[in-house]
């Protein structure tokens, strides 16, 4: 149990352990960080047994139309994210390569892990809104609160917090029901690539409105 739980703590929190690391080694490879971290990610998941990172989506029927659903809200409700990742390089990362890794993470790796602990895989009704199982809130909070790797504590980094657990909630359905993260990266991505769409906009209009003064 101890074992598991350590094993959980640390793919949560991977990104920051190996960004430290790195950081003492040698400051010019920071920006590297993240695939450094996505090529362990890979590892660890191809040398582990029961992830549901190199599984074929199972139950598609059961979860298409959640999945739709939560597409479409997911491009809507990006509009008020917050998020703003500057320069080409971040953009390309938030928009592509961190979708893929932090599903890999925390649904492929974390949630699969959970939901091996019978205690934690029962299904049960959440406020009379929507059924899910422990394993797939505990890993959502846990997706939540590892985005304080990424950001300080403030109300910018709590309102990400919050996009991140509810949608690491409903990836967590899809992903537990069709085995797979296959369904849930989509979704990651359309989610960032948005949330980058709607800042573009945003900054657009304020320059146009700075110049029109």
């Amino acid at each position: 149990m101890l074992k598991n739980v350590l094993y959980i703590l640390f793919t949560a929190f991977s990104f920051k352990i190996i960004e430290v690391i790195l950081h003492k080694i040698n400051k010019r490879i920071d920006k590297y960080t993240v695939y450094i971290w996505g090529i362990l990610l890979f590892l660890v998941s191809y040398f582990s047994k029961d992830t549901f990172v190199f599984q074929l989506p199972q139950k598609v029927s059961t979860v298409i139309i959640l999945f739709f659903e939560v597409l479409i809200i997911n491009c809507l409700i990006s509009r008020g994210s917050g998020y703003s990742p500057q320069g080409l390089y971040m953009k390309l990362n938030f928009m592509i390569i961190f979708p893929i890794f932090e599903e890999i993470a925390f649904r492929g790796i974390i949630l699969s892990r959970l939901t091996q602990l019978e205690f934690l895989n029962s299904w049960v009704n959440v406020l009379g809104i929507f059924s899910a199982t422990p394993a797939i809130l505990i890993s959502a909070f846990l997706f939540a609160v590892a985005h304080l790797q990424y950001y300080r504590l403030n109300k910018a980094s709590i309102r990400f917090m919050v996009f991140a657990m509810c949608g690491g909630i409903f990836f967590g359905i899809i992903a537990t029901v069709s085995e797979s993260i296959l369904l849930t990266i989509p979704l990651h991505m359309a989610f960032n690539c948005t949330a980058v769409y709607y800042d573009k906009r945003a900054q657009v209009k304020r320059m146009k409105m700075e110049s029109s003064l």
